[in-house]
């Protein structure tokens, strides 16, 4: 008997602290024969979102839907990312953080509102058979639990075409472990210490494993890596198969943005990398990549600085005049915009809409960005969408060393002479003169009211910060909801956004979010 208890003992102490998925687990992996192996995202003992709603009916409290993941799936505690300061509708603070905890191809989002007894769960689940994903929200209450499907609210936050939210990678300035899975500051590593090491954790802060691996160097917080790459592998298999879809040549223009991703045009000057590049096209295509590239190019570059600046200016905001524990370097990997400037280029010749690619909103609608490799993921993935082109030119598959996953590498030439003949007969697309945000409505709001409100005119607006948000839409003898409701209502002069006019569906779903947040 004695013995058993103690196999037991050393079972479940197995179970219970797994070593955290570290992000190269997330990585993209070919057989031989060039087929995608998912089996890091989708095992075959994974929990999917119909098992949690199937359970629900049984799980009538917060705290039974708790022990239900512990027992059911108690991996998903081991990496986790934890949001002090957010821009959704759950609840944040320093003290208490909302945590995400991922794997098996969901995402699961937690906050403990201390003004409510309510709690709410909200959940983003990828679909394999249709390569979307699917929103849900689970309500615990007075003894009751409820599921929603596809939530209202969530469309004008995440999109027509829903898709997660995260900011590229490589620093998140309201979420601990801010700098590359470090602290940035002591004050940063000291808030959260606090909620570390508080002695009578409830909830999912009592769930979650707070162990420090020993000799990390302030480096505790590996899920926050792991997540990045794991979100970002997600909405390429959402988005290549949406692009295939579209009308357009996406299929013809795959030759050429392997040439991109496996960096056959880069080069220092842009002029010499247009050149590079027309080398792939017939004309006219040609012609319209060497008269605009370098104009392109020159956005996407201000479009990072943007993006850097803007999260440079909010982690200030959190923790200010604090000692600098690890500063990020805001300029390395820089050369990564020509790649995705040339990206964005040639799915845009080829008819193809990739603004809700990006998963941040506001400050970045065009840049997905995992720096060093990005380029060779996207590559590998799109054996996905063109497993002929992949069977035909036969790429090498190298070792992504350090890490257990695959590149598929390819031959310049051999991508230059499938790309000329696949879009000899094909016309060009036109290039937009304006590049707009990522269609989410709360993204436009955050580019205009947030990100630099001095710049464009638009008057300061909390958008990306919920907590002050929800501040400013109670306060003034006219609350700000109602002045927001009234703009988004009008049409011509004073209407919000000033270019165009929102449906009423979006207005709409807008209002439930505000409504949601002002509570």
């Amino acid at each position: 008997m004695h013995k058993l208890l103690l196999v037991f003992i050393v079972l479940m102490s197995t179970i219970l602290h797994a070593d955290p998925q570290d992000f190269e687990v997330y990585g993209p992996r070919l057989t031989p024969n060039y087929a995608m192996d998912r089996s890091a995202f989708f095992p075959a003992d994974r929990l999917r979102l119909q098992d949690i709603r199937s359970q629900l009916p049984r799980l009538q409290s917060y705290e039974a839907f708790l022990d239900y993941l512990a027992e059911r799936r108690p991996s998903l505690f081991e990496s986790s990312v934890l949001i002090h300061d957010t821009g959704s509708l759950q609840y944040a603070d320093r003290k208490r953080p909302r945590v995400i905890l991922f794997g098996d191809g969901l995402m699961l989002a937690f906050a403990e509102d201390p003004r409510h007894d309510e709690r709410t769960v909200e959940i983003i689940a990828f679909n394999e058979t249709t390569s979307e994903f699917q929103f849900a929200e689970l309500q615990f209450a007075k003894g009751s639990s409820q599921f929603h499907d596809q939530p209202k609210q969530c469309a004008s936050c995440h999109g027509s075409a829903p898709k997660p939210l995260w900011d590229p990678y490589d620093f998140w300035p309201n979420i601990y472990g801010s700098s590359i899975a470090r602290f940035g500051t002591v004050a940063e590593k000291n808030a959260y210490e606090k909620v570390r090491l508080q002695p009578s954790k409830q909830g999912i802060y009592d769930r979650l494993n707070w162990s420090v691996p020993p000799g990390t160097n302030n480096r505790g917080l590996l899920g926050i890596e792991a997540f990045t790459q794991y979100v970002t592998q997600l909405q390429i298999f959402a988005s290549l198969p949406r692009w295939k879809k579209q009308a357009g040549s996406f299929r013809q223009s795959v030759p050429a943005l392997l040439a991109v991703l496996n960096h056959c045009a880069v080069d220092p000057n842009d002029g010499a990398a247009a050149q590079k590049l027309a080398a792939f096209f017939p004309d006219p295509w040609k012609n319209s990549i060497l008269l605009n590239f370098a104009e392109r190019h020159q956005r996407v570059k201000q479009d990072r600085q943007r993006l850097k600046t803007y999260q440079t200016s909010r982690y200030k905001q959190h923790f200010a005049n604090s000692p600098t524990l690890f500063a990020v370097n805001h300029d390395r990997l820089g050369a990564e915009t020509q790649t995705v400037a040339q990206f964005h280029m040639v799915l845009e010749l080829a008819g193809i809409d990739t603004r809700d690619f990006a998963l941040s909103q506001g400050p970045n609608a065009f840049l997905l960005s995992v720096p060093s490799n990005l380029d060779a993921d996207l590559a590998t993935n799109l054996a996905l969408v063109a497993p002929d082109i992949f069977q035909r030119l036969a790429p090498r598959l190298v070792p992504a060393n350090p890490y257990d996953y695959t590149w598929a590498r390819f031959d310049c030439q051999s991508l230059k002479e499938e790309s000329l003949m696949e879009l000899q007969s094909l016309q060009p697309a036109s290039l937009k003169a304006e590049m707009r945000p990522a269609p989410t409505v709360f993204g436009e709001c955050i580019s205009c009211h947030s990100v630099n409100p001095g710049q464009t005119g638009a008057p300061p607006i909390p958008f990306d910060r919920t907590g002050d948000l929800r501040t400013w839409l109670q306060q003034g003898p006219t609350p700000g909801l109602h002045k927001i409701l009234e703009r988004i209502q009008k049409s011509g002069p004073g209407q919000m956004p000033p270019y165009r006019k929102l449906s009423r569906e979006e207005q709409e779903e807008l209002r439930l979010n505000l409504e949601r947040i002002g509570m």
